[in-house]
């Protein structure tokens, strides 16, 4: 059943039935889960994290020797997450990390420098035939 309800200004609106019984039952605040860390169990792993023994390992080496010692403290994703929070989700070792290099551009001023060469499949009569190509760059160039 639709009811039409009428404003000041004459609009009608169309209500179904259920919607005001809808409206209320809305849900209010979640309530927290029961599996949630309590700040001493996020300070407890954020100290594990922070010891000399384990301050240049991440949480995928940290978990497996925790539990080799029989202590659980919780996942690597949780530790990770803490790590996040604190904003200490950077390198963890003590030397520098890795740099990535472009190669050096490779420049040919003579003939005889600088060979190029390519595998190309043509197709043919004959199955499996691959034409090989070796181009000296430095003539393409020129």
């Amino acid at each position: 059943m639709i009811k039409r309800i009428q404003t000041k200004r004459k609009h009608k609106i169309e209500i179904k039935r259920k919607t005001p019984q809808r409206l209320d039952s809305r849900k209010g605040s979640r309530a927290t889960p029961g599996n949630k860390l309590s700040d001493d169990e996020k300070t407890r792993i954020a100290n594990v994290l922070e010891s000399p023994e384990f301050a240049e390992s991440n949480p995928n080496q940290i978990v497996p020797r925790l539990a080799d010692q029989g202590i659980y403290l919780g996942s690597e994703s949780t530790m990770y997450r803490i790590l996040r929070d604190l904003k200490m989700n950077k390198h963890r070792q003590s030397s520098l990390p890795a740099k990535r290099h472009s190669p050096d551009p490779l420049i040919a001023n003579a003939p005889n420098q600088l060979w190029s060469w390519d595998i190309t499949y043509l197709p043919s009569t004959v199955r499996g035939r691959f034409f090989y190509l070796y181009t000296d760059t430095a003539k393409r160039a020129a």
